[in-house]
């Protein structure tokens, strides 16, 4: 294990279980971003907090997403052999629970052995089962073999009763978005798609309590189309990204449009029917300058001008002392579609954002202007590493070690 890693183990061995990262000291939280290099150890700091403290806990959900798939490979294995000894482990089910929808082949395999060995009777423990097909042909197979065992019998059943929820939720969907008046066509085109493994339909009673619970919120402009370890894959029904779809991730929200439609997303999900995980699709945006469409700088003109009203009305409710809530959380969102909408030829238009006074504004501006190559900002990035906010360092630091410019502290 590195210096770093254990380091952070005696750290978090002095806390109260289950630990949360939120509450650590800023120079306890260095270590964590110490960690988050590839090279660092970020996978031997889990490996080693999976064996020796075996809770389910933040620490999991948030050091997952660090991981690329062979270092995830090397967690489940070590999860899976946990599992063996010891099949209610807190820690490992949390990281197979949260890691699924990236599972590889191999180890879904074991997985799929393992489920079908086990004497559980709860399903819903096995989330990735269900809307495949060919685990339903499966299923049904095993129900009529007499040697399969009653108890195995219950929970294949149940499997089966849960698969039958999706032409349900299909036809409310579809209605959902029809009432909203979108065209025939894309309707067609959602109405053709089988929903398989990451990429499950929602049943009615779930988009209807979704629908209830984006009104509440910022994601009021959203209908969930599929949904995928407690993340939605959403179209929006009104404002200038109409018809546009993206991700409402249940930990980091984060509107910004991924497909220009529904269309398109059902024509990249059909070229590649061995995908289990809407994030592997090509991406639309940010669109490449030659794919920047009138209809993009429309929307793009359109968001400009809303986070300038948004931002007033923020620091209108401000002035009053009142409640801004959803005035930043709307300015924060708009600010994210105008990131990810802007093609390279307009970059020069996010600088301002470089000096914004939200710290997740300032860090998701570096970042587009990094991901956009937009070299005239390497001064201004240079800068940013010594006066940003923290968040903002960190990306002005990656964006330039990118790029091939060291840094000096």
């Amino acid at each position: 294990m590195s210096p770093t890693a254990r380091s952070l183990m005696t750290v978090l061995a002095a806390k109260p279980q289950p630990h949360d990262l939120n509450v650590l000291a800023d120079d306890e939280r260095e270590l964590l971003f110490e960690l988050i290099d590839p090279s660092s150890g970020m996978l031997d700091f889990l490996q080693t907090y999976l064996q020796e403290v075996g809770e389910s806990s933040e620490v999991f959900t948030y050091g997952l997403r660090y991981l690329d798939t062979r270092q995830l490979g090397r967690l489940l294995r070590t999860a899976l052999k946990l599992l063996a000894r010891q099949p209610d482990h807190p820690g490992a089910t949390a990281v197979v629970r949260l890691s699924n929808h990236r599972i590889p082949g191999p180890l879904h395999r074991a997985l799929q052995a393992m489920f079908d060995a086990s004497r559980h009777d709860d399903p819903a423990r096995f989330p990735w089962h269900g809307a495949d097909p060919g685990y339903i042909r499966g299923f049904k197979r095993r129900l009529k073999d007499p040697a399969t065992p009653l108890r195995d019998k219950q929970v294949l059943f149940n499997c089966l009763l849960w698969s039958r929820t999706y032409a349900e939720g299909l036809r409310a969907v579809l209605k959902t978005l029809a009432d909203q008046g979108f065209n025939p066509a894309e309707l067609a085109s959602l109405k053709r798609f089988h929903p398989r493994r990451g990429f499950d339909m929602l049943s009615a009673s779930d988009l209807e309590e979704a629908l209830r619970d984006f009104s509440q919120k910022t994601m009021h402009q959203l209908i969930p189309l599929f949904y995928d370890n407690g993340n939605y894959l959403c179209v929006y029904k009104e404002g200038p990204l109409r018809g546009m779809v993206c991700e409402y991730h249940h930990e980091e929200t984060h509107l910004a449009p991924l497909f220009r439609s529904m269309n398109r997303l059902i024509e990249l999900a059909e070229a590649k029917p061995a995908c289990d995980d809407w994030i592997k699709l090509p991406f639309d945006f940010p669109p490449l300058d030659k794919d920047f469409t009138a209809r993009d700088a429309k929307a793009l003109a359109a968001l400009h001008q809303a986070y300038g009203a948004v931002r007033t009305a923020e620091e209108d409710f401000e002035t009053r002392g009142g409640p801004a809530n959803d005035e930043y959380h709307r300015r924060i969102q708009t600010a994210f579609c105008i990131f990810h909408l802007t093609p390279r030829k307009l970059a020069a238009t996010l600088l301002p954002f470089l000096d914004d006074d939200d710290m997740f504004v300032q860090e998701a501006a570096i970042q587009a202007v990094g991901q956009l190559g937009y070299r005239p900002a390497r001064e201004k990035l240079a800068a940013l590493v010594h006066t940003a906010k923290s968040n903002g360092r960190i990306a002005a630091e990656g964006v330039l070690r990118q790029w091939g410019q060291a840094t000096t502290k």
